[in-house]
This record gives structure tokens, C-alpha cells and sequence, in this order.
């Protein structure tokens, strides 16, 4: 399906999709990992968010490395090449942010990539009112590493403005 970039406010996908990356980054001898080199290389990379159908894909590729085995070959997916990034993105997915390396930062043996958000496209499946994305139909899942369990995303809790009222303090009358 073809994605087509859409409009999203870049602060709530920063906060949302963190538009920042850590991977394990060996040092004192160690290899760099796969991905890791890559975006240190390219300046680069994409968040990819997949649906739920696509669960056991990226488990497996979670498990293995880049260097030992095609992990687009084994899982049937595609990888594209960016539009505005040096970086690839996975075609099946239905939401993609592509992000150009701003700051890294070393954090043990992990590098944090921050990046300034170049792209975002969605495939046109997803999308609901005003052009974003629906979450009901994305259907994306979160890996919780407390018991190593991939969720579906829960109910509808409400939306910003009522929920926001809940906490703000009253506005003092003139």
C-alpha cells in the first residue's frame, strides 16, 4: 500500500513515537552493533511502527542480528529507501517517521540517537478524522520488558482537551 506523508504536530510524535533511538553500541573493543553503525554512518533513521499482524516479524528481528542473518529475507519484508533520510523503512508497516540524527548521546553501552523528524507517512488505511492516524485501525503494540510480552495499545481513556481540565488549575476570574 502506497504511504503518503501526512501533518502531525512534530512535539506530539516526539513524545509519542520519541523521536530518539537507543541501541546497544559495544565499546573498548567491542563491536558497534548492526544498526547502531549504521545510523552513526548515515546520520539517519526511521521509526517504524508496525501493526499487530506484524507481532512474531518483530520479535524475531528483536532476537537476531543484522550481521548473522537477512532479517528482510526470513520475515517476507520490504525494505524502502527514505524519502528524506539516508535510511531504510519497512513497506508493511503502516506508520513511518523518517528522522535525521541531531544529538547522540553514550549511555553505558547503549547510544540514544535524537532526531529532528523529516518525514511522517502513513499508509492511507490508517488513517481517520482530519488525516491522522486512527489508532483503532493502526492497531500498533507495545513490548512491556518486565515479562518480555508484546500488548495491543487499550480502551479509548478520552481525548486531550477534558482530560487536560481534569488537572489544570481553575483560571482566576477578572
Amino acid at each position: 500500500m502506497k504511504k503518503e506523508t501526512i501533518f502531525i504536530p512534530a512535539l506530539i510524535l516526539g513524545i509519542v513515537f520519541g523521536a530518539a533511538l537507543s541501541l546497544p553500541a559495544e565499546k573498548d573493543g567491542g563491536k558497534v552493533s548492526l544498526g547502531a553503525g549504521n545510523i552513526l554512518a548515515r546520520k539517519a533513521f526511521s521509526v517504524n511502527i508496525p501493526s499487530a499482524k506484524f507481532v512474531a516479524e518483530t520479535a524475531y528481528v528483536g532476537t537476531v542480528s543484522g550481521r548473522d542473518v537477512d532479517k528482510f529475507a526470513i520475515t517476507n519484508l520490504t525494505p524502502v529507501r527514505c524519502e528524506y533520510v539516508d535510511a531504510p523503512y519497512v513497506k508493511e508497516f503502516p506508520l513511518v517517521v523518517e528522522c535525521k540524527v541531531i544529538k547522540t548521546i553514550e549511555l553505558g553501552i547503549h547510544t540514544m540517537f535524537i532526531g529532528k523528524i523529516m518525514d511522517v507517512k502513513a499508509d492511507k488505511a490508517i488513517l481517520g478524522k482530519r488525516n491522522r492516524p486512527d489508532i483503532k485501525k493502526m492497531n500498533p503494540f507495545i513490548f512491556s520488558q518486565g515479562d518480555l510480552g508484546f500488548y495491543t495499545i487499550g480502551d479509548f481513556l478520552g481525548t486531550i482537551k477534558p482530560l487536560a481540565e481534569k488537572v489544570s488549575p481553575p483560571s482566576k476570574k477578572r
